[in-house]
């Protein structure tokens, strides 16, 4: 198979790329002509390309580029932003490669395409996106489908993902990382209510699992949420996190009402607080039901794997 990989320099790509190189399975990295091929080619990557145009063979393709969310976006225009390169940019790709006769496109999406509410989702609750970045990725999977209903050679897997972590993360658990590597108290200890993450092997081995699917030559349109086994409340991650790390819980309780007191007076609070305090989690059960598939990684492994790189930094 001819596995052509966008975006394969970031977090989730280079340990895409890394399983597939142990599989021996060699990839083609469809990279920018202003980007480095040093971190892939010391990965063991020799094929690259600029366009998938320059390919007489394409089999499948895993959509891993994107312009991420952003907390603090100063783009004067962030949706236009986001839309070139997550909407406009995808539809071409997947336009070539169609043309290409591929039998299997792989998106990468979000999330965020279910907004920003509290609440339990499942991939029959309608998107309701609500920043630049939801709104792009939504609109990117309802192009694609356009797209693919049209055709009978090649399906479409759109894979929704929570927040991504594991080595090399750079996202928000790095702020735990640190605190907890210096033995700093937060005041979590009240945020009970559980979210849903997920560890960036668990997605590998998800995109594995899709591309070596028998009926990858079957006509089909399918969206999953994909996440580790386990929700896991703020108070229990840092907890997990400062267990591994010092061997005992760095989480205090402060009560949410003195949260919301804070987010009165300092809008940055507020946001904390409803990432802290309020319930999203996410059921993954159609994607386990439809390919025989669970998470091979625990959220404890995970977080001990994480956090064994960390302290190695």
């Amino acid at each position: 198979m001819k596995v052509i990989i966008t975006g394969a320099g970031g977090f989730i790509g280079t340990n895409l790329v890394k399983k597939m190189m142990e599989h021996t399975i060699r990839p083609t990295c469809l990279i920018r002509p202003d980007s480095s091929k040093e971190t892939l080619s010391a990965l063991g990557v020799t094929d690259f390309c600029r366009s998938i145009s320059e390919l007489s063979q394409v089999d499948a393709v895993v959509h891993l580029a994107a312009r991420v969310h952003q907390m603090k976006d100063t783009s004067k225009n962030p949706l236009d932003e986001f839309r070139s390169v997550n909407v406009e940019y995808v539809t071409q790709l997947a336009k070539e490669s169609l043309e290409r006769n591929i039998k299997c496109f792989v998106f990468i999406s979000s999330v965020k395409v279910y907004g920003e509410n509290p609440g339990r989702y499942n991939e029959s609750i309608q998107p309701d996106p609500q920043d630049p970045y939801g709104i792009s990725k939504y609109e990117a999977e309802q192009a694609l489908i356009r797209l693919f209903e049209n055709q009978t050679l090649a399906k479409l897997i759109i894979l929704r993902l929570p927040m991504v972590y594991g080595p090399g993360n750079k996202g928000n658990i790095l702020a735990l990382l640190k605190a907890a590597k210096k033995r700093y108290p937060l005041p979590l200890g009240s945020a009970h209510n559980k979210r849903s993450f997920v560890y960036v092997e668990n997605v590998v081995d998800a995109i594995r699992t899709v591309l070596e699917d028998k009926t990858a030559n079957e006509s089909t349109v399918s969206v999953f949420n994909i996440t580790d086994a386990e929700t896991i409340s703020s108070s229990e991650l840092y907890n997990l996190i400062s267990l591994e790390m010092n061997g005992y819980r760095l989480s205090w309780p402060l009560p949410r009402f003195c949260w919301t007191i804070a987010g009165h007076l300092k809008k940055s609070i507020r946001s904390v607080e409803k990432r802290l305090f309020d319930e999203y989690c996410m059921d993954n059960t159609a994607f386990c039901s439809a390919y025989g598939w669970q998470p091979p990684f625990t959220l404890k492994e995970g977080i001990n794997k994480t956090v064994q790189w960390y302290l190695k930094c």
